[in-house]
């Protein structure tokens, strides 16, 4: 995800089935597992494939994917998001 523009993957996205689609979601929110990576609600949206007003209105804790939470956080009025694994 972090190698790819914002609109390559807009791009991409339109052009895939909704399996796929699904596939690549999980694959992104792998990946910023593995960073570590703090999120903007704009960077969440676009990996999740929701709107951003819909990501703004998530609470911490939300599962955006089964098998996967963020914490959310917020300094001042930027929030940041972190994609965590779904404890058991």
């Amino acid at each position: 995800m972090y190698g790819k523009s914002r609109f390559a993957l807009q791009r991409e996205r339109r052009r895939i089935s909704r399996e796929e689609r699904e596939a690549k979601v999980k694959e992104y929110l792998e990946e910023a597992i593995a960073l570590r990576a703090w999120l903007t609600t704009d960077e969440l949206a676009l990996l999740v494939n929701r709107m951003p007003i819909a990501v703004a209105l998530w609470r911490h804790g939300h599962r955006p994917r089964p098998g996967y939470r963020v914490t959310r956080r917020q300094e001042g009025r930027q929030v940041w998001w972190r994609v965590r694994h779904e404890r058991k």
